[in-house]
């Protein structure tokens, strides 16, 4: 049986953080696959300052040198607001006979129950969580990652880009390159 794991998110823009997540998790569930879904419109977010499309390019580019990352157009073509249940429901009919594990970060998993129908995810899913800023020991339900504790968000990037500074290490140059010759976040 196939083991997939599914890492949504906004990807505004994607991270070394992002890919060490990914990576962690590979290699401590003994994953397949880690399929980048990138979501058109978060429920509980704000609005992504970069399009859509220059997201999804961004993640493609950042994984593009990682067979066994992949990433999803899915909830961009669905359009509207990106719900997982949705998302899950997709994967788990394609994947019919795999194991799927629905990665996310800490914050995410402590505000699960707050997701539309997640209870309905619980059941179709294997949910993962990964420690973003304090170390809890488990979150009921949850599978834990221990991954290193990278303080880098797409935030902090946004941020530094649009005061000029560096951000050098903490994307890849590839997405940088692309970054400055599309000038997002300015």
């Amino acid at each position: 049986m196939r083991k997939i794991g599914l890492f949504g998110g906004v990807f505004d823009p994607p991270h070394i953080g992002h890919l060490v997540v990914a990576q962690r998790s590979m290699e401590q569930l003994s994953l397949d696959l880690v399929i980048f879904v990138v979501a058109n419109i978060p429920p509980h977010g704000k609005v992504p300052h970069a399009s859509a499309q220059d997201r999804l390019i961004m993640v493609d580019i950042a994984t593009l040198q990682h067979k066994n990352f992949l990433v999803s157009d899915y909830e961009i073509k669905k359009g509207g607001i990106s719900y997982t249940i949705d998302t899950v429901g997709f994967f788990t009919s394609e994947f019919k006979d795999s194991e799927i594990f629905l990665i996310m970060g800490e914050d995410s998993a402590v505000s699960f129950n707050t997701w539309k129908d997640y209870k309905r995810i619980m059941e179709k899913v294997k949910l993962c969580w990964v420690p973003r800023i304090r170390l809890s020991e488990e979150i009921p339900g949850f599978i834990k990652i221990n991954s290193e504790i990278i303080q880098i968000s797409s935030t902090e990037i946004r941020r530094r880009i649009e005061k000029g500074l560096s951000i050098k290490w903490l994307v890849p140059d590839s997405v940088i390159d692309y970054i400055e010759k599309k000038k997002l976040y300015r």
